[in-house]
């Protein structure tokens, strides 16, 4: 698809294969390579613009979109069922597309001043309403701003009982800890809660990686090779009892 990779994600959920918005699209399944009637999507900003939404096991290219026009720092998909897209780029603005009707555009959220470099999405807020979510991000100014997926209104009410499918944004209550006392704001490059909310990891501007306890407590911290900047970290595995054995963890 002629493009440069910046970020990359997996569809949350599978997506059903339908030849209305995915024509000639044939998802296999991984462990054994039979049809079957859906399939994960990859989604992956370009350097320069643009996202192209490959087959999970294939590769095999499904839809190109050209909303973004610069570097997209980072892109998420909700779980159903509603499956939604979000991308955060330089244009300054999230966009949101619904995954199951071909990636249509759903909306273009404004607020923030800076380039948007980390999303994430809500849990349904809603138990009869369960498609309705919140999406969050912050950007290069520090700013912490939530939306309306679907409409791209800015919700202003706070967001502190909120419960989260992920939480990579480097502002906000639970990742405060990993900001230490005259810490300037390029100091925090990334950061990933663990799905049990106990631990923290963030990624820093001297090439290391640290992981501590919500609660404060430090666990370890790890140098990544000889790289200048830690720009993100993902974590992967964590003991289901959520205890301090090491987790395994991804950064670049």
């Amino acid at each position: 698809m002629g493009l440069v990779g910046r970020s990359i994600c997996f569809s949350a959920e599978p997506i059903p294969a339908d030849d209305r918005y995915f024509p000639n699209w044939a998802p296999v399944n991984r462990k054994d390579g039979t049809r079957s009637n859906s399939g994960h999507h990859v989604a992956v900003g370009g350097k320069f613009g643009k996202i192209a939404i490959l087959d999970g096991v294939t590769l095999q290219p499904l839809v190109k979109l050209k909303d973004v026009t610069s570097a997209v720092d980072d892109l998420k998909y909700c779980g159903g069922p509603r499956a939604m897209l979000a991308a955060a780029s330089h244009d300054i603005v999230v966009d949101v597309y619904d995954v199951h009707k071909g990636y249509v555009h759903l909306s273009r959220c404004r607020g923030h001043m800076a380039s948007v470099t980390h999303l994430d999405w809500s849990l349904p807020m809603f138990q009869d309403v369960p498609g309705q979510r919140i999406l969050q991000a912050t950007c290069a100014a520090c700013e912490l701003l939530y939306w309306d997926p679907v409409s791209g209104e800015q919700v202003l009410e706070n967001q502190r009982d909120a419960r989260w499918e992920s939480w990579t944004c480097t502002q906000g209550f639970p990742v405060m800890g990993v900001w230490e006392d005259g810490s300037d704001r390029t100091d925090i490059n990334a950061v990933a809660r663990a799905k049990s909310g106990q631990d923290t990891f963030d990624a820093d501007k001297n090439s290391v990686v640290e992981a501590e306890r919500c609660a404060g407590k430090f666990i370890f911290n790890s140098r990544i090779g000889n790289s200048i900047d830690v720009l993100f970290c993902s974590q992967v595995d964590l003991n289901a009892r959520g205890t301090s054995s090491p987790p395994t963890t991804l950064a670049r």
